[in-house]
């Protein structure tokens, strides 16, 4: 018997539930929601998100209630010069994605680190959701 369901489930609920959109072509402008791990630790979570082409000036993270919202967009103009001949990738993307982080996180603590197109979200547990053991006295 699996006993990580009940948890694998809950974490399914939580961070891949309503919010989470699919890719839609709208005039000139691709928008996505970026394609997304979650990986649990002791005493974190950890959010990666990938975003190819994007710098860390385009990105906009929020927090608002318990809803962490990822937004970013890209812009892959021609250089002055030149003319596509052929386009297969989308001159603009706007990237969103939303995750509702609950009551088992800091939300005070949560930093973000990007690197590489690669964006990575710490949340960290508040402490009434960490197991703590109880004396017997």
């Amino acid at each position: 018997m699996n006993t990580l369901l009940p948890m694998n489930n809950f974490l399914d609920a939580a961070f891949f539930g309503p919010g989470r959109s699919c890719a839609v072509n709208t005039s000139q402008t691709l928008r996505q929601a970026p394609r997304a791990d979650i990986l649990e630790g002791d005493t974190d979570f950890l959010v990666r998100l990938d975003l190819p082409g994007v710098s860390a000036e385009d990105l906009d993270i929020n927090l608002e209630d318990q809803t962490l919202t990822v937004k970013a967009e890209r812009d892959l103009a021609a250089p002055e010069g030149y003319e596509a001949r052929r386009k297969e990738i989308p001159a603009k993307i706007s990237y969103q994605r939303t995750f509702n982080i609950g009551k088992v996180v800091d939300a005070e603590s949560i930093s973000a680190k990007f690197e590489n197109g690669v964006l990575v979200i710490s949340l960290p547990k508040s402490a009434k959701s960490m197991p703590r053991r109880i004396e017997v006295n």
